[in-house]
């Protein structure tokens, strides 16, 4: 095929692809009959919208969900301050981040989030997943690095593309479309990697993030962090009731790596660290949680916790 006819699919594809994407609106299945619940709004498939519905589902707060698109600049969000999500409207309410979410479940809702005996290590833990190390190097083998992003988010894209791209392009129009997005990941991922292992050293943070071992080694010792958190409960921090902030923190990230998001069904970028012998207790832990609390975006309507009807 040659330049032009080339630029031409690419142009139809991305076109309409942005247009379907932004025309997104509430589905009407999805979320509780209670007028009073919370909204959430999500990005499918997103680990930080997936804390949320999580936090929520574990709980068994009834809630709605909105699916906001891809592009940033078609979204229509609750506060126009902020243009990432999640984000959840309640009684006036907005919150514009997915650690202020699950403090208002505590605060408002009746969630135990922040078990009182172990509220401040929960915190701790919550933050630490959503924005260091973990968080990063989810964001690296999502998007930055090729072999995971090949599994994941380009095949996730490929998936995604308009019935009348040919196959054997698809590929090439997903690179193109997440050009810019896989630069500014990577340029995000260097500013934790440097801040929270090198003290801001940037050359550091290269050397570590150009070497696939260095990284992995990296990514497992933050991993086994989060396992030396587990006790005899089945979840963190020794909680019995049900998953605290850091269980649902830690595993949306995880999934990201070994699993598929649940429903959203986006494929895992580093699946064989599943099996990683370092990691036995955690991958446990991890698949305890996806039987006990499924990651779920799609479907909810009414009951507890927004169980399908």
């Amino acid at each position: 095929m040659t330049r032009r006819p080339l630029t031409l699919v690419y142009f139809a594809a991305s076109r309409l692809w942005r247009v379907s994407m932004a025309s997104l609106r509430p589905v009407d299945d999805v979320g509780s009959d209670d007028d009073d619940a919370p909204v959430v709004y999500v990005i499918l498939g997103s680990q930080f919208s997936a804390k949320a519905l999580l936090a929520l589902d574990a709980h068994g707060i009834p809630h709605r969900v909105v699916f906001v698109p891809l592009s940033r600049a078609a979204r229509r969000l609750p506060s126009d301050a902020s243009p990432t999500v999640p984000q959840m409207t309640h009684r006036g309410a907005i919150l514009t981040d997915s650690e202020d979410i699950l403090h208002h479940l505590d605060d408002s809702l009746g969630a135990s989030c922040f078990p009182a005996r172990v509220a401040r290590e929960a915190s701790e833990a919550s933050v630490r997943a959503s924005d260091g190390v973990l968080a990063a190097l989810v964001l690296h083998y999502n998007w930055v690095d090729e072999p995971g992003y090949r599994r994941s988010m380009r095949a996730a894209g490929v998936r995604a593309m308009p019935w009348y791209v040919p196959l054997c392009l698809s590929g090439a129009v997903v690179d193109r479309l997440a050009r810019k997005a896989r630069a500014s990941f990577a340029r995000r991922v260097r500013k934790i990697v440097a801040k929270t292992l090198f003290d801001g050293d940037d050359a550091k943070a290269d050397a570590t993030l150009a070497d696939p071992a260095e990284t992995r080694e990296a990514l497992v010792r933050e991993l086994e962090w989060f396992q030396a958190t587990l006790k005899e409960a089945p979840f963190m921090l020794g909680v019995a009731e049900a998953p605290c902030a850091a269980d649902v923190s830690a595993f949306a990230q995880l999934e990201r790596l070994v699993g598929t998001m649940g429903d959203a069904s986006v494929p895992p970028s580093l699946p064989e660290l599943a099996s990683e012998p370092r990691l036995v207790r955690l991958m446990a832990w991890r698949k305890e949680m996806s039987e006990r609390c499924p990651i779920r975006f799609k479907g909810k309507r009414g009951g507890r916790g927004g169980a399908a009807r």
